[in-house]
């Protein structure tokens, strides 16, 4: 499933706050998908939802799965099903502290591997942001700038910008489902994001 909305470039720490928001919201989201596989209650075998931006200009929300063939319209259910329980149920202050927690943590120790990192890493990390149409940022001024913003972050917060995004990817899903009603393959719309493999 794919929702897409076009892209505006992040230049204000307000946008920067927003983005933080999304950010947390996937992040909490690939959590309770992680302990689904891990209790052995999903459908699908591994998942995740991801944030990106195509050719500069789109900003893509991408979830995918990986299945076995016979079982792609349960998967697909089940990971929308996913994205949609934080949409109507939100976010529990517990997990938005361990996101904000790990969000810093994986800041902090990129801020203290950069001096480390090849030149050319740094030279596209550059590069992307003026191809984006933003300020680039060293990993210490991003910290700094995560440390200012993440403690007035609130869950409800979370949840509610997610609304939004899952309320794209359910409509996307439904989209799909009319595709292929009844097929036991996945229709060529959902088989580069839902990988369909046997079980061994």
């Amino acid at each position: 499933a794919l929702a897409l909305r076009p892209r505006t470039p992040v230049k204000t720490v307000a946008e920067v706050r927003r983005q933080l928001l999304e950010r947390l919201g996937v992040w909490m989201v690939n959590r309770r998908i992680e302990q689904r596989i891990r209790e052995g209650t999903a459908p699908y075998q591994r998942a995740n939802v991801r944030q990106g931006v195509f050719l500069g200009t789109t900003e893509q929300l991408n979830a995918s799965a990986e299945a076995a063939p016979a079982a792609w319209a349960e998967t697909l259910t089940a990971l929308i099903t996913d994205v949609q329980r934080a949409r109507l149920h939100g976010f529990a202050d517990q997990e938005l502290a361990m996101a904000t927690s790990a969000t810093l943590a994986s800041a902090e120790h990129t801020a203290q591997t950069e001096s480390t990192q090849d030149a050319l890493v740094f030279i596209r990390a550059m590069n992307r942001a003026v191809s984006l149409g933003e300020q680039p940022l060293s990993a210490a001024q991003q910290v700094e700038l995560l440390q200012q913003l993440l403690p007035g972050i609130t869950s409800a917060e979370v949840s509610a910008i997610i609304t939004t995004a899952a309320a794209s990817l359910r409509d996307s899903s439904r989209q799909t489902a009319a595709t292929s009603a009844s097929g036991t393959t996945p229709p060529r719309s959902v088989a580069s994001n839902l990988r369909c493999r046997a079980k061994p």
